[in-house]
């Protein structure tokens, strides 16, 4: 006997007079936004496709007040061993997991490195709440940069957020602490992104590289050669906020690629803080965001009190910070 397939929580909606009439499929893919290569998988399972509750033809029409469902089956990420750590939850429903990541972690295990990932905590506290989903980052960041990561607990939502990436339709913003003084209140940098072909670690502004743009904001100059800066970017090359940085002519403090090690913090100086996007389920606005880690507030901190700045002074820049 062959075991009885398991399912996510599925995805539901409600046909209304307007689409009477419209075959099955018309539904899945104009309102539930499904691609023909996730209808595919969800044809091969019993319960993938349902119609009041029971299964149906992606070419049967569907009538007004019926309610459509697809399910998607449940997938692990085998190869990931979990691993008790602590984890800093921003938001966590049926489809999506909202991490603060610490700086020094990576998202992902790689072919040195196995363990201490923000996956294996992730698979591990799913594993505590009886949870059973593949690990699905809807985007990254590099091991050194702090703040919000978004993961999708299945394929819909995994999808939904790529379409909105590549679509342009997520917002998002950092924080960096840079050398040199910014010499532009703010400025949309239009440079193209691709591989250095004298570091593989690398990447460079190159005529044949990648449409790249990064709109950056002055936040603050430091007396001591530094500066605060928002960075927005609209697309989502590797590196690209560093390496925009970099091209022109302020490189983010402590980066080991594209910068020095200043003395002013151990690591690349850049925190994801915010994150806006559609919830791939719900269809609202999301917003997320996440504060500071404490080695920037005090590299802030100690170039505050460099420019004659006291604590009240420090305290009233962080609120500019905030969204």
């Amino acid at each position: 006997m062959t075991e009885a397939t398991q399912y996510y929580a599925p995805l539901r909606y409600v046909v209304t007079a307007d689409e009477d009439g419209w075959p099955v499929r018309a539904v899945l893919r104009r309102r539930l936004r499904c691609s023909r290569r996730l209808l595919v998988r969800l044809k091969r399972t019993e319960l993938g496709i349902t119609v009041n509750g029971v299964r149906r033809r992606v070419d049967e029409p569907v009538r007004a007040g019926d309610v459509v469902e697809i399910r998607m089956a449940v997938e692990t990420s085998e190869r990931i061993r979990p691993e008790p750590m602590a984890l800093n939850i921003l938001y966590e429903d049926d489809h999506l997991l909202v991490v603060d990541k610490p700086p020094g972690m990576l998202v992902h295990p790689t072919l040195g490195q196995h363990s201490g990932t923000l996956a294996n905590a992730v698979i591990h506290h799913w594993a505590q709440h009886g949870e059973i989903c593949r690990f699905r980052p809807a985007h990254r960041l590099d091991r050194d940069t702090s703040g919000i990561v978004v993961i999708a607990k299945n394929a819909y939502a995994h999808r939904a957020l790529s379409e909105q990436l590549a679509n342009r339709q997520v917002r998002k913003r950092y924080i960096a602490l840079v050398q040199g003084k910014w010499p532009h209140g703010e400025i949309v940098i239009e440079a193209p992104i691709g591989p250095d072909p004298d570091d593989p670690r690398k990447r460079k502004v190159t005529p044949d590289g990648s449409p790249s743009i990064t709109r950056v904001l002055l936040v603050r100059n430091f007396a001591e050669d530094f500066a605060l800066v928002e960075a927005f970017p609209e697309t989502g090359r590797t590196h690209q906020i560093r390496v925009h940085l970099f091209h022109a002519g302020c490189p983010i403090a402590g980066d080991p690629l594209y910068g020095e090690q200043t003395g002013l913090i151990a690591r690349t100086a850049l925190h994801a803080a915010q994150i806006e996007f559609i919830h791939p389920a719900t269809g609202a606005p999301i917003s997320f965001s996440a504060p500071l880690p404490d080695d920037m507030e005090q590299a802030i901190r100690r170039l505050g009190e460099a420019n004659g700045k006291g604590r009240e002074a420090h305290d009233a820049e962080k609120n500019e910070l905030k969204p």
